[in-house]
C-alpha cells in the first residue's frame, strides 16, 4: 500500500519512511542475495538509463520495484535520491540517502553522496562523519582529508556569516 502512495506522491517523505520501515520489517534487516540480487542488478541498468534521460518519476517507480525485492540495494537508493533531488524533493532525497547509508555504511559512493548533500544544507559535522567513515578505505585517505579540511573551513565561514549577519 505504501508503494502506491510513494509512486502517487513521490515528494511525501512520510510515505517513503513508512514504506522503507515496512520493507525492513519484511526483510528482517538481512541483505537479499541470490535471485533478488540478480534481478535488482538487471533493473539498475534500466534505472540508470531512465536517470540519464531525466525521467525522474519513472526512476522512482522502477526503483521502488527494485527495493521491494531488495530493500538494501544501496545503488538503486542512490539513483532514487538523485531523482528526488532533481525534482526538488530535498526531504525525500534525505530519506533515500539515509536508507542507502543504513544499507551500506562503509560504501565510498554512498558516503560521498551523503556528505555532499549534508554539506549543501550546512550540516558540516554530519558531512565530516561521512568522510571519516571512509577515510581508511584504500585510496580514499587523501581525498577524505581534503574534504574534511574543506568542510571545516566552510563551517567556520558559515559560523562567521551567522555572527555578522552578512556574507563576505
Amino acid at each position: 500500500m505504501f508503494l502506491t502512495c510513494v509512486v502517487g506522491d513521490p515528494a511525501n517523505a512520510v510515505y517513503l519512511q513508512n514504506l522503507l520501515a515496512a520493507l525492513r520489517r519484511k526483510h528482517g534487516g538481512k541483505k537479499s542475495g541470490g535471485l533478488a540480487a540478480l534481478w535488482s542488478a538487471g533493473g539498475r541498468g534500466g534505472l540508470r538509463k531512465l536517470a540519464a534521460a531525466g525521467k525522474w518519476r519513472e526512476v522512482i517507480a522502477q526503483g521502488l520495484e527494485i527495493i521491494k525485492a531488495n530493500s538494501s540495494d544501496h545503488a538503486s537508493l542512490l539513483v532514487m535520491a538523485q531523482a528526488s533531488g532533481m525534482q526538488g524533493f530535498a526531504e525525500v532525497q534525505r530519506v533515500y540517502l539515509k536508507a542507502a547509508l543504513d544499507a551500506a555504511p562503509t560504501d565510498v559512493d554512498v558516503n560521498r553522496k551523503c556528505a555532499e548533500f549534508l554539506a549543501s544544507y550546512g550540516e558540516y559535522d554530519q558531512a565530516v562523519a561521512c568522510w571519516r567513515r571512509i577515510e581508511n578505505v584504500k585510496g580514499m585517505g587523501d581525498e577524505a582529508q581534503r574534504q574534511i579540511a574543506q568542510l571545516q573551513v566552510d563551517k567556520t565561514i558559515a559560523a562567521g556569516e551567522g555572527l555578522t549577519g552578512r556574507k563576505p
